[in-house]
């Protein structure tokens, strides 16, 4: 529809700027613009947009508020709004005759600074980049390249012109077409359409990388370089005003590869994006799929449907669909490659389709919650594992779709035996975590989520002990161990206070372990002590608040001395297991000239000490000093 003229100053007439609302202050920004010869470039311009974080809030009247009205003097009017808002927001002014500039007034806020003349490609020295962000205060320096035109010819490995292709520019060579160098020109902003028309390249004096990608012979560009069958190899060329006029030649050679459509069946969840992985198999290997899950060949779908994995050798490959990152293998396929591209279309069935847990959560007043994040326990033979995933699909119900862990699928639905425990972790904020057992094969679980527990724990006797500092409090999940979780994934921490108080909320009710523990020490490698228990019981946790008392312990220090030891001797204390095997270490210690060292902070019960080749010495704490010698 055509747009006159009149119209449009009508509508720019009524947005009139107000000069009182530019931010003013009495800040400088200075700076430098440079050539590559160090001479100093006159009549850039320079751009300051003072950056602005409160025009990103909304409107409390913009909720829920009647539809805008969808026409041209509208569309108009809020453009003219946004451009009249940044630039009541913008300085500009240009470089003098030596290259420098002087931005002032300017309120001190962070500033968005673009410099631009034509023919020149400006980028900051410190940066990097064409486009930098400054303070009042700040001298900067900039670097002029100029801009070059260079010719260049795609074509095939026959020689015939290629019909289009994409031309990607890099500072450095382009060996990886997922990982690439876009500093040149910018992140987004390094590819480039090459068609027979417009073979000239506008690039700026240096070392410039170029590679292009194509399509087979009398097929049109590629939409996206990641989907092109042909590419030519990193080209570099060092670009000046005495460049050849003949054109740089990017030769198109098509790569083995293969090349599918994935076709959801089912509705997509949430913002998700499908993940195709790629992994090769050495002759007559079956495929295996965690392996095939954990592989760094990998493509997300996010807007397209379609995949390529180039440049591949003969033999045969695993491809496989997981709906999103960290969720199982939906399908999978086996494809084998010997020249050219090979086909692999995919379909990813409904998720109805699938084996899945439906579980249904519930808030405290019983109705369907969200925000609820969830993990995999799997014990089996004296082993565990354990995982946890992205986000969870739902159905129309509500209900979230959990897809059992790659590597426990076959124990959970088809080989279960007596050995095998499975539990899930459901965690949502607000109401701490809970780890609910499994039966193999389940397929339906509720978990009725109950209000948050609290916890205040006061350590009596805490002040004046000593140990401020020194401690810390410790809740451990039964359900967590018993699910064979390891400890160490699921254990809240606290510091008490000056008075000997921890406080812990958004806990699941339940039951906990608490314990109080004597933090790690660490003077040096010959001086330090590891964190130890000092206290552990069980408590019972309800929603709301729970209150609960510990006793400050009493520890005991212990002198050890080793007439005939020289100065720097290793003492090693460790604790005594009550069943005599695996001691844990407690602290090391040095002598010093006289053959003497001093731990402190023990808690009392049965310790060895190990000196030098002696054998471990037991002894038990409360004691008096112990001495020893080195000949036994």
């Amino acid at each position: 529809m055509a747009i006159s003229d009149g119209r449009i100053a009508a509508v720019l007439a009524q947005t009139v700027p107000r000069e009182s609302t530019r931010p003013r202050g009495d800040g400088v920004i200075k700076g430098l613009v440079r050539d590559q010869a160090g001479v100093g470039v006159a009549n850039v311009r320079v751009r300051a947009l003072a950056q602005d974080g409160a025009r990103l809030l909304r409107k409390a009247s913009d909720v829920g508020a009647a539809p805008r009205a969808h026409t041209v003097e509208a569309s108009l009017r809020s453009a003219a709004k946004d451009f009249t808002r940044q630039e009541l927001r913008t300085f500009e002014t240009h470089t003098d005759a030596t290259g420098s500039f002087y931005l002032e007034n300017l309120a001190h806020v962070a500033h968005t600074l673009r410099l631009e003349r034509s023919g020149y490609m400006i980028i900051s020295t410190s940066q990097g980049t064409w486009m930098v962000v400054a303070r009042p205060g700040e001298e900067l320096e900039f670097l002029a390249k100029p801009i070059i035109e260079v010719p260049v010819s795609v074509r095939h490995g026959d020689g015939t012109p290629a019909i289009g292709a994409i031309i990607r520019c890099s500072d450095q060579p382009i060996i990886s077409d997922a990982e690439w160098s876009q500093e040149l020109f910018g992140q987004g902003r390094s590819e480039f359409s090459w068609s027979p028309t417009e073979t000239t390249m506008r690039l700026p004096a240096g070392t410039v990388h170029l590679k292009a990608y194509g399509s087979p012979a009398g097929e049109a560009a590629p939409r996206q370089a990641v989907l092109a069958e042909a590419r030519s190899e990193s080209r570099h060329l060092v670009v000046n005003p005495g460049s050849p006029s003949e054109p740089l030649v990017l030769e198109l050679l098509s790569k083995p590869g293969i090349r599918g459509v994935l076709t959801e069946l089912g509705s997509r969840s949430g913002n998700s994006a499908p993940r195709v992985m790629l992994m090769a198999l050495e002759e007559g290997e079956q495929v295996d799929l965690n392996r095939l899950r954990h592989s760094e060949q990998t493509v997300y779908l996010y807007r397209n449907s379609e995949f390529l994995f180039i440049d591949l050798t003969a033999g045969h490959y695993a491809v496989g669909v997981s709906r999103e990152w960290g969720s199982p293998i939906s399908v999978h396929r086996v494809v084998e490659v010997s020249h050219g591209i090979t086909r692999c279309d995919l379909e990813l069935p409904p998720l109805g389709e699938e084996r899945v847990l439906r579980v249904t959560v519930l808030d405290p007043d019983g109705a369907i919650t969200g925000g609820v994040s969830f993990g995999f326990s799997h014990r089996s033979n004296g082993r565990s594992s354990s995982s946890s995933g992205g986000g969870t699909p739902r159905d129309n119900s509500g209900a979230h779709l959990y897809r059992i862990p790659t590597g426990s699928q076959t124990a959970y639905y088809d080989s279960q035996s007596e050995d095998d425990y499975f539990a899930l972790l459901v965690r949502k904020d607000g109401y701490g975590e809970r780890n609910l057992p499994l039966s193999p094969g389940q397929e339906e679980l509720v978990v009725q989520l109950e209000a948050e527990a609290r916890v205040h724990v006061n350590i009596a006797g805490y002040v004046g002990s000593g140990l401020e500092g020194m401690l810390e409090v410790m809740l451990y999940p039964v359900e967590a161990e018993e699910a064979g979780r390891s400890p160490s994934q699921d254990y809240e921490s606290e510091s008490p206070d000056g008075k000997g108080n921890a406080f812990f909320s958004g806990l699941a009710p339940g039951n906990f372990d608490i314990v109080l523990s004597k933090r790690r020490y660490y003077n040096s490698a010959d001086n330090w002590d590891s964190p130890h228990e000092l206290d552990r019981r069980r408590l019972v946790l309800r929603s709301g608040a729970n209150d609960t008392n510990i006793m400050s312990p009493t520890l005991y220090p212990l002198d050890v001395f080793i007439p005939d030891a020289e100065e720097g001797q290793r003492v090693i204390l460790m604790r005594a297991s009550n069943s005599g095997e695996r001691h844990t270490s407690q602290g090391q210690r040095s002598t010093d000239s006289s053959g003497n060292v001093h731990f402190e902070f023990l808690a009392p019960g049965g310790y060895l000490l190990k000196v030098g080749d002696i054998d471990s010495q037991p002894l038990t704490v409360p004691c008096g000093t112990v001495t020893i010698s080195l000949d036994g």
